[in-house]
């Protein structure tokens, strides 16, 4: 007779995660809420870190991106959670394909800004004239560097975790 394992014992063969992965999906599950609370902020009308005078509604298309933005923001705190709970460890390949890809999508957003901002503090690059390219420069983009490093981590601890889990 065929049977189903229990799910104590599908536990067993998943592995706990790590404390550190633990973590590392904690933290990116938190900088993708706080992404999607940013866009919904914004939809809804607010001007916080936007160019004096502009707002979302005379610019539509950046209503659009932040309709867009929410939900692939939730997905990626879904994603995040997914490393530590145990559907989505029994996809390993799948979800440290698409954690890595967030990562290096995020990094590779924000790596010229970055680049750019070391030259800023270092004085080689000239420091944006206005108060949005600034917090552009200076908040946004790393902002998007630490997510994509977060993801990043998150990926190769997931991978690593799962290759030193004992197989039964």
């Amino acid at each position: 007779m065929n049977q189903t394992p229990s799910p104590a014992r599908s536990a067993g063969r998943l592995g706990t995660p790590s404390t550190r992965l633990r973590w590392l999906a904690g933290l990116c599950c938190v900088w993708m809420v706080v992404f999607a609370g940013v866009h919904v902020y914004w939809a809804v009308g607010g001007t916080f870190a936007m160019p004096a005078g502009f707002s979302v509604d005379e610019h539509t298309a950046l209503l659009v991106i932040d309709i867009i933005a929410v939900p692939l923001c939730l997905a990626g705190a879904a994603l995040a959670l997914a490393l530590v709970r145990p559907a989505g460890r029994r996809r390993p390949r799948t979800v440290t394909a698409l954690t890595a890809l967030t990562g290096v999508f995020a990094i590779v957003h924000a790596a010229g800004t970055i680049v750019a901002d070391l030259g800023m503090l270092s004085g080689v690059v000239e420091v944006p004239d206005t108060e949005a390219e600034r917090i552009s420069f200076f908040v946004f983009e790393p902002w998007w560097f630490l997510g994509g490093v977060l993801f990043v981590l998150a990926a190769w601890t997931f991978h690593t975790d799962r290759r030193h889990t004992p197989r039964t």
